[in-house]
């Protein structure tokens, strides 16, 4: 409990200082703390799943048996039971893991926030990895993970649960006073999670709205930054129009040879075209409208999918594009 509230509450800090330089550290406290809270999901489900998975090795040795009941014992072990190599995955990998925590019958969170944790994580690693973050697509992406950890920790489950005083840091929350409800003796993580986590939404007027205009403002950010590079791209290599450097951009591919163009080119139907990135810009301004935060991450998860699947392919021509301006500067100073 104090590790985690104390990276949410060093992460809103640092968000607050409403630039780069904080809000990309508080990007990478927020992307922890939502892997750390996932695993711990996993980890008390996959403790249960050890203990099918060696009961059906049991049951397997006895050999076949014509006895009904005992066969549909065998095949409900066989389904909770899962495999090292889908533990290894699911411990390696932070999209295994989302998968498998959503995919329990006690998951108990709503399916919307699996898809956006997900995009959430392939930003922070833009973040993380190449540095690729603005401060107008970091503010809001850094609100919507804030809300994403706070609904995670109000979903923990836990096989032992303490009963003990609190944390200082929870304290500190709730201004040096527990609330009421909280003071009791048997007082449990489980229910100081819930309390600390409504408790820092509240603070931070995340709401419904506040979420939605957050999903919204990320959204248009992203693409303005994907019009940006798009243009630049149109520019340095003088395309005559957009349409053609997006049907270019998705069939052509990236050389330092002469690209060959397919023979389809000016025919075969392409994913992203002027119209489509027109409706992206589009959905993501509705967004913002939404009453409901699952309604506005339901949408946010499939406009971000297709976003993120075309800034995939565009961004190689734009390092590659950056690299060729910095060789050029560098060719004039006499590097």
């Amino acid at each position: 409990m104090e590790r985690i509230v104390v990276q949410l509450v060093e992460a809103r800090r640092l968000a607050d200082f409403n630039d780069v330089a904080h809000g990309r550290l508080a990007l990478l406290l927020l992307d922890n703390a939502a892997e750390t809270l996932l695993s711990r999901r996993a980890e008390e489900a996959l403790i249960w799943a050890d203990m099918h998975g060696n009961m059906l090795k049991t049951l397997e040795r006895l050999g076949d048996s014509p006895n009904q009941d005992r066969q549909a014992l065998i095949e409900e072990l066989r389904a909770e039971a899962v495999s090292e190599k889908t533990q290894q995955k699911i411990r390696q990998n932070f999209s295994d893991l989302v998968r498998f925590v959503f995919s329990r019958n006690d998951c108990g969170l709503a399916q919307e926030l699996a898809g956006c944790l997900n995009a959430l994580h392939r930003y922070r690693n833009a973040a993380y990895h190449r540095d690729l973050v603005r401060n107008d697509v970091l503010g809001p992406a850094n609100a919507i993970y804030f809300y994403l950890c706070c609904e995670l920790l109000k979903q923990q489950k836990n096989m032992v649960m303490e009963i003990a005083p609190p944390p200082t840091v929870v304290l500190e929350v709730f201004g040096g006073q527990l609330p009421e409800h909280l003071t009791g003796l048997l007082t449990d993580d489980k229910m100081m999670g819930v309390a600390v986590a409504d408790k820092l939404l509240t603070q931070n007027q995340l709401d419904h709205g506040n979420i939605a205009s957050a999903l919204a403002a990320h959204l248009a950010a992203r693409i303005d930054v994907l019009e940006r590079n798009l243009n630049e791209f149109i520019d340095y290599l003088g395309y005559p129009d957009r349409a053609t450097a997006l049907r270019s951009i998705q069939l052509m591919p990236l050389s330092y040879e002469a690209p060959k163009l397919p023979d389809d080119f000016w025919t075969r139907p392409i994913t992203v075209t002027e119209k489509v990135i027109a409706g992206w810009k589009h959905r993501a301004t509705a967004i913002s409208s939404l009453s409901l935060a699952q309604y506005a991450l339901r949408q946010f998860d499939d406009i971000e999918l297709a976003i993120s699947k075309f800034e995939a392919q565009l961004e190689p021509f734009t390092i590659a594009i950056d690299r060729e301006i910095q060789l050029e500067i560098d060719r004039r100073l006499g590097k």
